[in-house]
């Protein structure tokens, strides 16, 4: 993963698509930021980019592998989750035993965004996903 907050991609269409995957992208958002696409066109220009991805990867892995660690020696007997191959977030399942997520918001989890709490009403119980990027 190259900037985690940047939404930046590109497509490779025959003429035929063009036009169409443009109205759609158009209609999606008015534009894409032109800061970030002069961040990318530069490195891209520079030639940096596999380096960038290099080191935000290597230094991802261990963020994940920190948390692994902490999950392991903090949360309760019987929590559930699996070390990820991917992705910023260590998906956790506590026991019946553990508190829920509605349970942690309200004794004073401050770390919370309005995705997460969404998530909780089509994830009723013990199901959290902790961010470590």
């Amino acid at each position: 993963m190259l900037l985690p907050g940047i939404r930046i991609g590109y497509v490779i269409s025959d003429s035929k698509h063009h036009q169409r995957i443009l109205r759609v992208k158009q209609s999606a958002d008015i534009s894409t930021s032109g800061l970030n696409q002069r961040a990318i066109h530069l490195m891209l220009e520079r030639g940096v980019m596999s380096q960038q991805l290099e080191r935000n990867n290597r230094e991802f892995r261990r963020r994940r592998d920190v948390a692994v660690v902490a999950a392991r020696k903090h949360f309760p007997p019987g929590t559930q989750f699996r070390t990820p191959q991917g992705g910023l977030y260590l998906w956790v399942r506590f026991p019946n035993q553990g508190p829920t997520a509605a349970e942690l918001v309200s004794n004073g989890c401050s770390a919370w965004s309005p995705a997460t709490l969404s998530g909780m009403c089509s994830s009723p119980g013990r199901p959290i996903r902790i961010r470590y990027a």
